[in-house]
């Protein structure tokens, strides 16, 4: 059986958001090598982020998955708010279970990514992502120019006890790795990369609501 291989090179753009007087915000790029196909061994640089030997791409990508099934493998989810105390994560056996996991509005409690105005994402089946912004009526929304859209891609297979990782694309060309946990009841969600991690839930009162950190 021919062993699948990783694509090569891969190369993360993570941005850093930074405010000025007269701009919402500001991208920084930086480069983030995470390896390439060839066999021979190399040396990460300092800023490296080595992919675990045994996450391969043969599998990258997306799933279809109907909403009945999304609801199927939410059994048991009981919602939760930022100041729930998640229990352990389950395990995400599948790329349906990250697809049914991830579906839903989610609110930052800690850390933030996307459009400085940005209060949560809403991921929906067929790996599709939209920020959330207030409307005039306090109401959270998905925000309709393309900059409050993206999309991302499930690595698969993996290996056991190794975190589910997906890569989000934004639609500046930015990549951002994230290692996902996910918990049932109460519901919570973390995005964790480069040492830092965002918690959401799905619950959008005010109540217990952080301001919401950029995430760097």
């Amino acid at each position: 059986m021919t062993k699948p291989s990783y694509v090569a090179p891969v190369v993360l753009v993570v941005a850093a958001l930074a405010s000025t007087a007269s701009a919402i915000s500001a991208c920084a790029p930086r480069i983030v090598d995470v390896g390439t196909n060839d066999a021979s061994p190399a040396e990460p640089g300092p800023t490296a982020i080595a992919l675990d030997s045994g996450l391969s791409r043969s599998q990258y990508g997306c799933v279809d998955l109907a909403d009945d099934d999304v609801r199927a493998l939410r059994v048991g989810a009981c919602g939760g708010q930022c100041t729930s105390t998640p229990d352990q994560p389950y395990e995400l056996e599948s790329k349906q279970a990250v697809v049914a996991a991830l579906a839903g509005k989610w609110m930052y409690c800690a850390g933030a990514l996307g459009p400085a105005d940005a209060i949560g994402l809403e991921l929906a089946p067929g790996c599709r992502v939209y920020f959330l912004r207030k409307d005039l009526n306090g109401v959270a929304v998905r925000g309709t120019e393309a900059a409050y859209q993206a999309t991302y891609d499930i690595y698969d297979p993996r290996p056991a006890g190794a975190p589910r990782r997906i890569d989000l694309h934004l639609e500046d060309g930015t990549t951002v790795t994230f290692d996902v946990a996910a918990h049932r009841c109460p519901e919570h969600l973390q995005l964790a990369s480069l040492g830092r991690t965002i918690e959401l839930a799905p619950d959008f009162g005010d109540a217990g609501r952080p301001d919401p950190v950029a995430f760097r």
